[in-house]
Formats: structure tokens, C-alpha cells, sequence
């Protein structure tokens, strides 16, 4: 992946991997590029709103603070970092629906702090706003156990009778893409 910040190359590297897909998408790289945590797109309105819900816990006032970031992002000029889509994304596009292309779909990425369990995480909605997939990446031994082990789990939890009041997310894919 071609950036001219290294933070954001270190961090999301392995989500181009084996190389970019497609035209780049703005989207706003907080706090910093340097130091990506969070990356949301820019201008997508609705779905950019059901990205960060999903990334992040809307009660607090810090992600309360970037719900109106982003809807007022043009309005305030905020800086944004183009970024071409990565492969996955068209592998989940394909999970979504045979007919879904990634060009259609709206993702946002959660890395939270530099630690060995790191793993991003993507958020991928419609252009319309609806909440399509959450996505677990692993980026290295450890973090590939704790994502298969993550998927174990949601299989055994789909066992549990529909009136126990547990909602069970449908895992869509688990493996290599």
C-alpha cells in the first residue's frame, strides 16, 4: 500500500495484502495517520453514522464528538487520506451476496492500541446505511488463534434456544480470502 504516512502503512498493511484494490476512498484517520486507531469515511452520511456506531460505543461524548465530525466534516474542512480498497473487501462483498461489489459497500476500520493480540476490525454497511458484516482480521499467528477461536464460539453459540434472549450474529465466512 502507497501512503505517505508510515503509522497508517505499519497498521493496515496486511489488510492490502497481497496489494490494493480499486480507486482510493477519502476517509478521516483519528487521532492521527501517524497513529490510526480509527478510520471512518468521509462524506458517506448514513452509513458513515452505522460504521462509527458500530465501531465504537456511541454513549460516549468523544464518539458522540466524531458522529458530528463526520456529518460536518465537509462543512469544517477536516483533512482526509485517501485509501484504496483492500481485497477483503471485495471477499466480503462476495460473502454479502454473489452479485454485491465492493464499490457498493461503505467499511470503516477499528486497530485500538499497538499490542500483540492487535487484529483491525471493519464495520461494512450499504450505501443506504444498513449494518452488513462486522469483520475480524488476523495479522499474525496469534491474532489467526484468537479470531478462529472468536468464530468457534459463535458456532457453539448458535446452539443456545431461540427464547434464551441472545441474538446470535450469522458468521458469513471464517478462513483464508
Amino acid at each position: 500500500m502507497e501512503t505517505h504516512h508510515p503509522g497508517l502503512t505499519d497498521g493496515l498493511a496486511p489488510l492490502w495484502e497481497p496489494g490494493p484494490v480499486g480507486p482510493t476512498r477519502p476517509f478521516l484517520v483519528l487521532p492521527s495517520a501517524d497513529d490510526p486507531r480509527l478510520v471512518l469515511p468521509a462524506g458517506r452520511g448514513r452509513a458513515a453514522a452505522t460504521v462509527l456506531h458500530a465501531l465504537r460505543d456511541e454513549s460516549t461524548a468523544k464518539a458522540r464528538t466524531l458522529s458530528w465530525a463526520l456529518r460536518g466534516a465537509a462543512l469544517l474542512h477536516v483533512r482526509t487520506t485517501e485509501l484504496p480498497d483492500p481485497p477483503l473487501l471485495a471477499a466480503v462483498a462476495r460473502h454479502l451476496a454473489p452479485e454485491s461489489v465492493a464499490a457498493d459497500l461503505v467499511y470503516g476500520v477499528h486497530l485500538g492500541p499497538r499490542r500483540a493480540n492487535r487484529k483491525p476490525v471493519l464495520a461494512v454497511a450499504g450505501r443506504d446505511g444498513a449494518l452488513l458484516a462486522i469483520v475480524k482480521w488476523g495479522m499474525n499467528p496469534l491474532t489467526d488463534r484468537l479470531v478462529a477461536h472468536e468464530a468457534t464460539a459463535l458456532h457453539q453459540l448458535t446452539s443456545l434456544p431461540a427464547h434464551s434472549g441472545v441474538q446470535v450474529p450469522r458468521l458469513l465466512g471464517q478462513g483464508d480470502f
